[in-house]
């Protein structure tokens, strides 16, 4: 299935006019670059094309989050009649429709990545001294965290765990522009590249980032370097290596990444003044997040109470018992500001309602700080229980969970983690991979085994077009 796809910038990349040209992307991902890498400009431009792309519907705009990777991680148990989401609620990849929306989120995937990697073969050409310093190493640095951050997600959708053994067949690595098929990587070679790629991009940006802690880089709120969490930041390749690290095991340089960011303290704790008000996703907290424009429509269509039936939410037995409402929980900001009451007998999804974000209007979090917390937990469970829980408590006391945890045993400890994720991530899509990364025998509130039939996706019919694998 050859197509040409073509990304409207609209008012996000206002004056940036010649992305366009520069996004259509050929068949077998041949990419025509014209004269966009001629100023400083145009390399801006070209890297805002690939967040907007992101925030598309194939990939973390729907499918990618709060849609398909969400409903496989069983966050939702009711749907609209007419919701197309019902049949991988069942984890039958293999229909005709469930089929088309994986090779969308295949195909728009490796569309960020050829763009990507066609930005960087030109910044390798490029005259530096065209650009304002440090941008120069700001965008090369937020290209390669973003090339590690896609292919570690077609890695945990369309790949083994790592848990179930490392030299297995992974995904294709792609890390230049060709039209030539590129190897096929086990898993172990996916995650040293993708490693090496988060390396890199720390090291230009620790000396370029002005959001690093003691940067000498100015902090600005106007600017090219303005709203670094709306970037892949500093602290965002930190925190993804320590995601990265924790799925392969390595619990040690999980733990020392988590707290580097941790010890940064440049993310405030929510509060509940805001959350209660005007900011339901706890913005402060988010290392990382992308613009969306269409939060509304998507709550409105998707999650909006509208009588009986209702959009997609759970039962009430289920937010009762994650939530733990009975107990502990009834006053967790989570419970209490991202869900509502309709009805007077369902709850429906609020988090990502603009009408109660004014204050962080219409983001997407990709990478929050209290992942990096769960991390440490789960990296220092087996060797410092204390220390563990230490971390764990005060993302709970963030959430208003104020009873603190002690003398719990490793497994226990997991456990609350695990509860943790299946709060916190609500919309998100990151429930799923917890599920996997464990490969755990079996996703709560489905009698579904857990097997390779359900954490390793179809790769689509077009991947040999845009996969390239030999």
């Amino acid at each position: 299935m050859k197509k040409v796809y073509s990304i409207l910038l609209l008012s996000l990349l206002a004056g940036f006019s010649s992305c366009n040209k520069w996004l259509d992307v050929r068949p077998n991902t041949q990419i025509e670059s014209g004269d966009n890498f001629e100023s400083e400009a145009g390399f801006k431009a070209a890297l805002a094309g690939v967040y907007l792309n992101m925030s598309t519907a194939d990939i973390y705009g729907q499918e990618m989050t709060w849609g398909l990777i969400d409903v496989i991680g069983k966050q939702y148990s009711t749907y609209l009649p007419s919701s197309s989401y019902i049949n991988p609620n069942e984890y039958t990849y293999t229909t005709p429709a469930n089929l088309n929306r994986i090779s969308k989120m295949w195909i728009g995937m490796y569309f960020s990545i050829a763009n990507i990697n066609n930005l960087l073969e030109a910044l390798e050409k490029a005259d530096k001294g065209m650009f304002t310093s440090p941008n120069y190493d700001v965008i090369k640095g937020e290209a390669l965290a973003l090339r590690a951050f896609h292919h570690f997600d077609l890695m945990r959708v369309f790949a083994p765990a790592p848990v179930t053994g490392t030299d297995q067949k992974g995904i294709p690595y792609r890390d230049k522009i060709t039209t030539g098929n590129v190897k096929q990587f086990t898993v172990a070679q996916d995650l040293t590249a993708i490693l090496a790629d988060l390396e890199a991009a720390a090291t230009l940006l620790k000396a370029a980032d002005p959001i690093v802690k003691g940067s000498t880089v100015p902090a600005t709120t106007t600017g090219y370097l303005r709203d670094r969490q709306f970037k892949f930041n500093y602290y965002a390749v930190k925190a993804l290596m320590a995601r990265v690290y924790l799925y392969m095991g390595n619990t040690t340089k999980a733990l020392e990444n988590a707290k580097e960011v941790i010890d940064a303290q440049v993310f405030p704790a929510a509060t509940a003044a805001t959350a209660s008000t005007n900011n339901r996703i706890f913005s402060s907290e988010v290392i990382f997040h992308l613009f969306m424009s269409n939060l509304q429509q998507v709550q409105t269509d998707y999650f909006a109470y509208r009588g009986f039936p209702v959009g997609m939410t759970k039962s009430p037995t289920e937010w009762s018992t994650i939530f733990e409402t009975s107990s502990i929980g009834s006053g967790d900001w989570r419970y209490v500001y991202q869900t509502s009451l309709n009805g007077g007998y369902y709850r429906n999804y609020e988090k990502l309602n603009p009408a109660y974000n004014a204050g962080a209007l219409n983001r997407m979090p990709m990478i929050r700080l209290s992942e990096v917390y769960y991390i440490a937990a789960e990296a220092l469970k087996d060797t410092d229980a204390n220390a563990a829980l230490g971390y764990l408590n005060t993302a709970r006391r963030n959430r208003n969970l104020l009873t603190g945890l002690a003398n719990l045993t490793p497994a226990q400890i997991q456990t609350e983690i695990f509860k943790e994720y299946q709060k916190e991530f609500l919309q998100e899509g990151q429930l799923f991979f917890y599920y996997k990364r464990l490969n755990l025998s079996r996703i709560e509130f489905t009698s579904t085994p857990g097997s390779a039939a359900v954490y390793v996706l179809p790769w689509p019919d077009d991947e040999v077009v845009y996969g390239n694998t030999k």
